[in-house]
């Protein structure tokens, strides 16, 4: 699914819209999550976050953009690594 919108990382490139793939078994299931309240991003800004070669070269608030970045791509590829478990199954 090609979406185009775009936000920016700490060091300037752009980052793509990407969608979780889900099944109808894994669907289901994150249906249910959001029935009991909880909050799964199906859509996400990012791509694979990279450490500069020289971190303490950033800020502070650039450190935490990029370790909030690096959360956010990891609970993504979680959330996608579960559905196709649960799809495979």
């Amino acid at each position: 699914m090609a979406v185009d919108c775009y936000a920016k990382d700490v060091r300037g490139t752009k980052m793509s819209k990407s969608s979780l793939i889900a099944d109808v078994v894994s669907s289901n299931a994150l249906s249910t999550l959001k029935e009991q309240g909880f909050i799964v991003d199906l859509e996400a800004d990012l791509d694979r976050p990279s450490l500069p070669r020289n971190i303490t070269e950033l800020g502070d608030e650039d450190l935490m953009e990029l370790y909030t970045q690096f959360v956010a791509y990891s609970d993504f590829i979680n959330t996608q690594l579960s559905c196709a478990i649960i799809d495979e199954k």
